[in-house]
Formats: structure tokens, C-alpha cells, sequence
């Protein structure tokens, strides 16, 4: 089986784009330890070892895009981002339905899933090659499904809706995304010994690139959400000049087995041989480390603006959860606004695109183990589970 390279990945880009200026250098190091994961960790799927190529070929093709707009418009870096608001939070604690049902309001600036997989404009085409853009992310969306059904029943990604920030990102070569999606030990441990401040500050400059891109909605509050970003609270916070947060919380024996199905899910788009109890070891070693960093940083900065929102509330009242944010926020809930996102949850119920199954016992972690894991969170926020 052919190795991946990285002069292949990187020229094969710079063939593609038409360009060759990659702007600041550090990712090819990220690049070339996920590349060695790749070739001697895990196992990629024979048939699909071309598309894995393609996609990071795309990646790669998106940062010399990017940069080719940033020398020719300097003036993006002027692009005033404000105040973000952030729903960083443990994964599959329904801040996913309570992004995307925040989206449909039109009250916010949000990333679309098309933006995250295409997020530079095509040069010397009309409106940045936007039409062009959204076909490709399509071509993948419905690749993803054909073979590799499952996804639908955890993360579901579609082209229009709201995507987390954390993929957009994935183009710096250094975040615990790339390391949740292949699994690679090689890459872990690596990412373990690095400062991911340059990727933090890239994804403002990114952020900064997409609102340039539309500026209609320039003057709207941006909404971000990752699970990726717990326990980063404090970056996040510098680089937006004092942000608003948004937890949501849940039992973390339930949490941490069914994000652990859904990165095997991931996992399994490209590669063979992954299984539920290595996934589950992973997002629990990660997750355990990051909710004691969430903790410390509250503990830290008691004074800051955080809203706290529980698992329950968002799943069966969403709109409850809804009018809590807008007056933690303090933005007017139009009549149209709630309308819209009370449109969304009907036509986004629990259960659309399938089951998503788990359990504690799958994913090899127990019950008594995951509990002592993160005992002193669920003693201080039990009261949202």
C-alpha cells in the first residue's frame, strides 16, 4: 500500500490551486506527524484511501486560497468580530440541537457546514466561486452517507446548517479534532506537547475571512460552538475580547460512551479496524483532562458571564432554553425569531435520521469508573443532568 507523503499532499495542493504560498509554515510539522499516524497507527480503507487524500489535499488547498486573499486584501484583518457567543460545552449534551436551532433564527452570524469544508473564495470566479464551493461540499456530503450510513445517526453534518468551528480549523494540522477523527497515538501524544495558541488565532483570522465574505450579516453577534474547545475557555475569551458562554451540561456516563459512538462513526469513514473501546478510551482520557481545565478556569474567573443550561431542557424544551439565552445575552426575541426556530424543532425532532445507539458497556469504559473520572463536575453541576 502506497504511503501518504507530505511533498505529495503540499505539491499536488499547490498544482490544484494554482498557488503556492501556504502562509505561516508551522503546519506542515502538524501535517507530517498526522501523515506518519496515518501510515503506521491505523489502517485506512483501500478504496477510500483516494478520498482521504482528496480531503486533505483539500484542506491544503483551502489554506493557499486563503492566503492568496489575505495579501490581495489586507483589509480583512480589519474586520471587527465583536463579542462572540460560545456554547463550549462536553460533547452530546444537546448543544448541537441548541446551535442549530439558534441558527434558524437568523439573529446570528454562524458557520454553515459548507463554509467549514470550503471556507476560502476560488480565485477569478464570480462571488469567490460560492456556487462551486457549495457543490463540492455536497459531492462529499452525499459520499459520507453512501458509505458511511451511520454518521446520520450521531453527528449528522448537511451542507446549509450550522457547523462546528473546530472544522474549520482542521486545516492548521494541530487540534484534538484530527486526533478524535483518526485516532492516531502518534498524533495524540505529539498535539500533548505542543502550544495550540497559533491555531486559536488562525481560526480568528479565518472567522474574520468569512465575515468579510458576507457582509450583510457583519453587524450580527457570531455564535460558535465545539465540544472541542472545553476546557480552552480561556483563549477563546483573549481572543475575542471577553466572549459570552454558554455550558451545557449532562451525566457524563451518559455523555462520554455516546460521543465515543460517534467519533467511532467518524473514525470509520476512512479507516478499518477501529473499534468503540478505543474511541471510548480516548474521549474519556481526553475529556476527563479537559473538564478539570473547564473547572480551574471557572474557578479562576468567577465573575465572568457564563449560562449554564442542562441535557433535559434543551431536548424537550427548546425554546425554554432559547428565551434563557437571548436574556442571558440580552438580544430581543422577535415573534419571527422564535417562530423560526420553533420550525426547526419540528422538523428536527429527536430520532430523524435514525437511533443513535451506545452504552456504557460498549464503549469498555463502567459506570463506577466514569463517575470517579469526573466526580467533583457532576457534583457541582449535577443539577442540570
Amino acid at each position: 500500500m502506497k504511503p501518504f507523503t507530505v511533498n505529495d499532499l503540499l505539491e499536488t495542493a499547490k498544482q490544484r490551486a494554482g498557488l503556492a504560498d501556504f502562509g505561516p509554515g508551522e503546519f506542515v510539522e502538524g501535517l507530517a506527524v498526522l501523515v506518519n499516524g496515518l501510515n503506521n497507527d491505523v489502517k485506512v480503507v483501500e478504496d477510500r484511501r483516494d478520498n482521504l487524500r482528496d480531503w486533505l489535499i483539500n484542506l491544503l488547498v483551502n489554506r493557499l486560497r486563503f492566503q492568496h486573499d489575505l495579501i490581495l486584501h489586507p483589509e480583512i484583518l480589519d474586520e471587527d468580530l465583536g463579542t462572540p457567543a460560545i456554547i463550549t460545552s462536553m460533547p452530546r449534551t444537546a448543544s448541537t440541537k441548541l446551535h442549530r436551532m439558534l441558527a434558524a433564527s437568523n439573529d446570528f452570524q454562524v458557520l454553515k457546514f459548507w463554509h467549514v469544508h470550503m471556507f476560502a473564495r476560488i480565485p477569478d470566479m464570480a462571488d469567490g466561486g460560492k456556487s462551486q464551493r457549495i457543490k463540492e461540499t455536497q459531492e462529499f456530503e452525499r459520499w459520507m452517507y453512501e458509505v458511511c450510513p451511520q454518521m446520520l445517526n450521531g453527528h449528522p453534518q448537511f451542507t446549509y446548517e450550522a457547523e462546528e468551528d473546530s472544522y474549520l480549523n482542521e486545516c492548521t494540522f494541530k487540534l484534538q479534532m484530527l486526533a478524535g477523527r483518526f485516532g492516531s497515538e502518534t498524533y495524540q501524544n505529539w498535539l500533548a506537547t505542543v502550544d495550540v495558541s497559533s491555531s486559536y488565532a488562525y481560526l480568528r483570522t479565518q472567522l474574520q475571512y468569512l465575515q468579510w465574505q458576507n457582509k450583510a450579516q457583519a453587524d450580527k453577534p457570531w455564535l460558535l460552538k465545539a465540544p472541542g474547545n472545553f476546557g480552552m475557555e480561556q483563549r477563546l475569551f483573549d481572543l475575542y475580547g471577553g466572549a459570552r458562554f454558554v455550558m451545557t451540561h449532562r451525566d457524563p456516563v451518559k455523555c462520554i460512551p455516546s460521543i465515543s459512538s460517534v467519533v467511532l462513526g467518524t473514525r470509520e469513514l476512512f479507516l478499518e479496524q477501529t473499534t468503540y473501546e478505543k474511541a471510548g478510551l480516548d474521549m474519556s482520557n481526553f475529556f476527563s483532562h479537559q473538564v478539570q481545565e473547564h473547572m480551574r478556569w471557572r474557578d479562576e474567573n468567577p465573575d465572568l458571564p457564563i449560562l449554564d443550561l442542562g441535557f433535559d431542557e434543551i431536548t424537550f424544551d427548546g425554546i425554554s432554553a432559547v428565551r434563557k439565552l437571548y436574556n442571558f445575552l440580552d438580544i430581543s426575541l422577535s415573534v419571527e425569531a422564535e417562530n423560526a426556530m420553533l420550525a426547526w424543532e419540528r422538523n428536527n425532532a429527536k430520532g430523524k435520521h435514525g437511533t443513535h445507539k451506545y452504552s456504557i458497556e460498549g464503549s469498555g469504559l463502567t459506570e463506577e469508573g466514569t463517575k470517579k473520572d469526573y466526580e467533583e463536575y457532576i457534583q457541582r453541576y449535577s443539577d442540570y443532568f
